[in-house]
């Protein structure tokens, strides 16, 4: 899990998102809600992970990569009945971290906090 935000607070929430996740929209904006997008409290059932591949960077190959800011939490199915992962985006740090801010570019997104 990563290091859990001091006094987490929504900038904005999507809300036509978690409806389309099935998130109820009074928990997505609610306590409960902050807290596991806030990385203060993980959802029943899930075991967070960063995840890491293999490939080639700057012209050559390594072994193990991974992505330095991002924590998959588990993984929904939306309205559609498509499975889609649920994670935080510029969380903090993971095991792959460099010496980035690990700050989210504004994408489609869930919530801000």
């Amino acid at each position: 899990m990563p290091p859990a935000a001091q006094q987490p607070a929504y900038v904005a929430v999507n809300h036509d998102l978690g409806a389309d996740l099935g998130l109820n929209a009074h928990w997505l904006a609610g306590p409960e809600g902050l807290s596991v997008l806030g990385a203060r409290r993980m959802l029943p059932g899930s075991t967070p992970v960063a995840q890491a591949y293999a490939g080639h960077q700057f012209g050559g190959y390594s072994p193990v990569l991974g992505d330095g800011r991002a924590v998959l939490l588990g993984d929904l199915t939306d309205r559609a009945g498509r499975t889609v992962d649920l994670g935080l985006k510029g969380s903090g740090p993971t095991p792959f971290a460099r010496r980035g801010r690990h700050m989210p570019l504004r994408t489609k997104t869930l919530g801000w906090i």
